[in-house]
């Protein structure tokens, strides 16, 4: 149910946040890999780290990411389907 000016009406349970992340069935583009790592990886890896490489690896997105000052390495895999994001790789530099 809508209000005349098209929003759903506030309180609605089954509004949807502006902001909220929910991949499609059809699967993601790069950027919306780039967002899932933003979205479930904690916050402190994001703000001290970069993402190097996004790579499409069929079902999955391989993305390379580094520390601000290179010493920590981390290989990244994202399920194109679900959103998930998984560290399956980290070392040090």
């Amino acid at each position: 149910m809508t209000q005349e000016d098209g929003k759903p009406p506030q309180g609605d349970p089954n509004a949807k946040d502006g902001d909220s992340f929910e991949p499609s069935t059809e699967g993601m583009s790069e950027g919306t890999a780039r967002l899932a790592i933003d979205k479930h990886l904690k916050k402190k890896l994001v703000r001290e780290h970069d993402i190097r490489s996004v790579e499409n690896r069929g079902h999955y997105y391989v993305a390379n990411a580094a520390s601000k000052d290179g010493s920590e390495l981390y290989q990244l895999l994202i399920n194109k389907q679900t959103g998930e994001v998984q560290i399956v790789n980290r070392q040090r530099a």
